[in-house]
This record gives structure tokens, sequence and C-alpha cells, in this order.
């Protein structure tokens, strides 16, 4: 993640007849508040915009009920999410935003080497982009689930 500014990705996978389709639906971009924040704040502030992304999405659609997954590089905001501490108050309320959208989601851990949504905040020029196959999703997400190789740090926060 690029220290001034991250960026968010909605794909929608679906499968007919046993082939997997991954598209792009939703991308925001955002610049870091002008505020010094440390690098793990400003990735937990990237999951709490991911998601409100989510969340739109969802009711945009009208796709209550379905399976969704919410993936981050960051293992520290991940820890935060999925703990109960003292935390500061900027934390705690990053924290709670996110538990509250996202309670009966799983969210998952990427490497930062396969995270397709830090493609632009690593220096993509845009003809690197429209040329890429960035707009069909991370490879690996066309596989099946169960092959997928990535980390589950938990499921169902409300469990």
């Amino acid at each position: 993640m690029h220290a001034r500014r991250h960026m968010l990705c909605a794909f929608v996978r679906s499968e007919v007849e046993g082939e997997s389709k991954v598209r792009l639906i939703r991308l925001k971009n955002r610049v870091a508040p002008l505020k010094s924040l440390s690098i793990p704040r400003l990735e937990l502030m990237a999951c709490c915009i991911g998601a409100r992304l989510v969340n739109s999405v969802i009711k945009a659609i009208d796709a209550s009920g379905i399976k969704v997954i919410l993936w981050s590089d960051s293992t520290v905001a991940l820890w935060w999410i999925k703990e109960y501490g003292d935390w500061s108050v900027f934390v705690a309320n990053r924290v709670n935003e996110i538990k509250e959208l996202t309670g009966c989601y799983s969210w998952r851990h990427v490497p930062g080497n396969m995270n397709i949504a830090d493609l632009l905040s690593r220096g993509c020029t845009p003809q690197q982009m429209l040329n890429s196959k960035w707009w069909e999703g991370p490879s690996w997400l066309k596989e099946s689930p169960e092959s997928w190789l990535l980390v589950t740090l938990f499921a169902n926060l409300m469990k």
C-alpha cells in the first residue's frame, strides 16, 4: 500500500455450468487524510472503506444472502478486526463500524503480491491498467474456493 493512497475493488464471482467468471463491479480509490496516520491505521481505514463498499454493492444489486468474502493484505488490520481489545478511539471506532457492516462475512488474508487492489497504488500507468487482465480479477479467484491457498484468518465475526 502506498502511504498516501489506497484502492478498493469489488469483484463478483459466479459459476455457471462449472465455469467461473470474475468481474470487477466497483472500484474506489482514496487519498489518505492529510493528518499523518501509521500504515496499519491506513490499512484499517481501507478495510473500513471496503466494508462500506461491499454494503453499497449488496444494496445496489439486491444481493442479500450471497456469500461474501473480504480480503486484506494487512495482518495487523485483520487482527484488530478479529480480536476484542482496549484499542485507541481511532482503531475502536473503525473496528466497530467494520464489525457492524461485515459481521456475518468472512475476512481473509491475501499476500500483498497477490492483492490486485495494490496494482494502482504501486504505480501502474493507465496504459498498463487498460492492457491488463485486471478487469477480470485475480487469476486465483477464478479457481475453486477449496483450492485457494490463502490463509483464512477468521470466518464469521459473529460466531
